[in-house]
């Protein structure tokens, strides 16, 4: 018993030191806890630091990187202008001959003799006197003055008449004086479809002021995008020479008749070839040549791709993928080409990408929406200038996406307009279901004060659509209500405001077609962007130019004094593409106008709609 007390008594005093010697232990490790806290604490701070470091230094980097990729971009694009550099040498050796003949030929005219020495002060041994001057003027009678007077208006009859110049049997040019200018403008008439594409990187045509431009507008009518591509990559010279045969090219030292520069016309009306001093062109195996066409088409290619993004776009990419596969093909494994590849697939690149559109970046904020007080809202609740706006965002989004080629050869108005000119099908279609939804919602208002409400309202409308620069939108408004069904209504006519009636008649007269559309083509060219023309013009004037001029020569050649024609109009519309709109889309109006527009009469429903509400009168 004592044993077992003595044994449980040696334990608990064992187990007691144990406690206690946990309990001192426990001291020094929370001890240390702490210590290795505060250090795991400063080394943490150290890491976060030097992650911080690491960070701005590979931010750095990244930036060097871009840097550097816009660089050599930018070397890219150097390399390729140098390419050319000969070409524009040429271009300005031309320029300074034609300014020394012009500044000849002016001295001559005002009796200046170039020979005098320049004044250098006052000379004590120089006779001021004017000797012979009585002499001069008392022997010049009346009748050699009216001769003078009748060989200077011949001369001017004669700079002033156009003159078709004949290169040779695929080419002609055209040369007309350009009173604007005050000097003869070359242009090319009339060619083969072949020598029109080489023109894209011979002098014939590369020196023609717009001939690029111009045949970009409108190659479509006369060759295929496939086509054009093929013909451009069997052009690019390569390392070892040309590709294709040169002997439709003027030969060395040969002249084209009527001596021909495509570069400018001198006083005396002479023109000459690009090419040296002598009017001689390059020899086409040359190092020269070679160098200006491998520039020259790449150039166009660029061009291409940048203006013409659609291209490269439709029929699931297959010129994208044919152009794509001619870049990396064996052509240019020269280190000389490989350069010139990479900005040719970078600008298609940003072209498929929508970069080369660029998105408009606004100075100020758009002013600020109106929107209806009513959830459940109706046509009334709609203040009338945020409609103006809205209506003014669907016109401008189907105007600015109107292509080239969808202004040839009358697309509009063919069966399958639909795929030969989508956009300006839509935009017309938005027209006519536009003025029929106004004349719909003025028609189906039967209170005759309402109504009247309603036409008012139109009105204001197309009051704001004119302070935005709508005109498409204009035309809209004054053909919904000046439909057979709204213009009859005489009552509700009379119950609208002097002030509006006025403001109509105003608006009219931007659309009248008097003097083919003058009122609108000079209020059009006096306002400032962002614009939206009214379409209906310039298919008007397309139909004109391609009913009233033919596509080919008697001889089977493009008539491309035709295209160039047609291009002055396409430019213009796409002049107007430029500038957006700064305003807030509205979804809760534009879904309001959708769904009613869907629910329009048509043209015997307006009318009955009409007679109800005015009955007509009994004779």
């Amino acid at each position: 018993m004592d044993a077992g007390k003595e044994g449980k008594s040696g334990k608990s005093p064992k187990s007691g030191r144990t406690m206690k010697n946990q309990a001192v232990d426990d001291g020094p490790t929370v001890a240390l806890t702490e210590a290795g806290l505060e250090r795991c604490q400063m080394l943490l701070a150290a890491c976060l630091h030097r992650q911080s470091e690491l960070v701005n230094r590979y931010n750095d980097l990244s930036q060097q990187e871009k840097r550097l990729e816009q660089e050599k971009e930018e070397l890219d694009q150097l390399m390729v202008s140098l390419l050319d550099l000969p070409t524009a040498v040429t271009q300005l050796k031309q320029k300074v001959v034609d300014l020394q003949v012009e500044t000849e030929a002016q001295t001559i005219a005002l009796g200046v003799d170039l020979a005098m020495p320049l004044y250098e002060g006052p000379d004590t041994n120089y006779d001021h006197s004017v000797k012979g001057t009585e002499d001069t003027f008392e022997s010049s009678s009346e009748e050699e003055w009216e001769e003078e007077g009748e060989e200077d208006a011949k001369k001017d009859k004669t700079k002033m008449e156009p003159e078709t110049i004949q290169v040779d049997e695929e080419l002609a040019l055209f040369k007309q004086y350009d009173t604007s200018l005050d000097r003869a403008v070359i242009t090319v008439r009339h060619g083969t479809v072949e020598r029109l594409v080489s023109c894209l990187y011979t002098p014939y045509g590369h020196d023609v002021p717009n001939y690029v431009e111009t045949f970009l507008l409108t190659y479509r009518s006369f060759i295929s995008p496939e086509q054009l591509l093929e013909s451009l990559i069997s052009a690019y010279p390569v390392a070892g020479g040309l590709r294709i045969s040169t002997d439709k090219l003027p030969t060395t030292g040969e002249k084209a008749r009527g001596e021909v520069s495509c570069l400018s016309a001198t006083v005396t009306g002479t023109l000459k070839l690009s090419g040296d001093e002598e009017g001689n062109s390059p020899t086409p195996d040359s190092d020269t040549n070679v160098t200006q066409k491998r520039a020259r088409v790449s150039n166009f290619l660029r061009k291409w791709t940048m203006n013409s993004r659609s291209d490269f776009l439709e029929d699931d990419e297959r010129l994208k993928k044919r152009y794509e596969a001619w870049l990396s093909s064996g052509t240019f494994d020269n280190k000389d080409h490989k350069g010139i590849a990479k900005l040719l697939s970078k600008a298609l690149q940003k072209a498929v990408d929508g970069e080369s559109l660029g998105s408009t970046v606004f100075s100020e904020k758009p002013p600020v929406s109106i929107q209806p007080k009513k959830t459940n809202f109706s046509l009334l609740d709609i203040d009338a200038k945020e409609l103006a706006r809205q209506i003014t965002l669907v016109c401008s989004r189907l105007y600015n996406s109107i292509q080239p080629w969808e202004c040839l050869g009358q697309s509009w108005n063919k069966k399958d307009k639909e795929k030969r000119a989508p956009n300006i099908t839509g935009l017309t279609r938005r027209f006519n279901n536009m003025s029929r939804w106004i004349s719909t919602q003025i028609v189906s208002e039967m209170n005759l004060r309402r109504r009247a409400q309603v036409l008012d309202f139109f009105i204001r409308v197309g009051e704001e659509l004119n302070e935005l620069n709508n005109f498409h939108g204009i035309t809209e408004i004054i053909s919904g209500l000046q439909s057979a069904a709204v213009f009859r209504l005489k009552k509700t006519w009379e119950l609208v405001k002097k002030s509006r009636h006025q403001s109509l008649q105003r608006l009219g007269q931007f659309i009248s077609r008097e003097s083919s559309y003058k009122s609108y083509r000079e209020a059009l060219h006096d306002r400032n962007p962002p614009i939206i023309p009214y379409i209906g013009v310039y298919l008007s004037d397309l139909t004109f130019l391609e009913d009233g001029n033919k596509d080919f020569t008697s001889g089977d050649q493009v008539n491309f004094h035709k295209r160039i024609m047609i291009s002055n109009v396409i430019k213009e519309i796409k002049t107007y593409q430029q500038m957006p709109y700064n305003i807030e889309e509205i979804e809760s109006i534009q879904r309001y106008v959708d769904e009613t527009m869907t629910m329009s009469l048509d043209d015997n429903q307006l009318y009955d709609y009409s007679v109800k509400c005015e009955p007509r009168q009994q004779s």
